[in-house]
């Protein structure tokens, strides 16, 4: 949801500078206050991947005190605990 809204906004931004090169010119504090935004999206998205990386490293690491299997892939219900082995199906 957040990399959805991130990429919508990063898109109207685009769209701004873009229409703007081909009629007119942003002034300069204008397009550096969108420079800092479009700046700003790209630390959160870099903080939200960091994020996600630690969340699996500790996931991974607690693997052995439940007893999962490494090489399988589980799902975990964030409300109630549960562990759930995600089944492969062949196609």
């Amino acid at each position: 949801m957040v990399r959805r809204h991130l990429k919508s906004v990063e898109q109207l931004i685009i769209k701004i500078t873009f229409n703007f090169m081909f009629k007119k010119k942003l002034d300069k504090t204008d397009l550096e206050e969108i420079r800092k935004r479009q700046e700003m999206i790209h630390q959160y998205t870099l903080t939200a991947q960091a994020l996600e990386t630690q969340k699996q490293t500790f996931i991974m690491s607690r693997f052995h005190k439940y007893g999962l299997d490494p090489v399988k892939e589980y799902s975990f219900d964030l409300k109630t605990g549960k562990i759930t082995e995600n089944k492969k199906t062949n196609t």
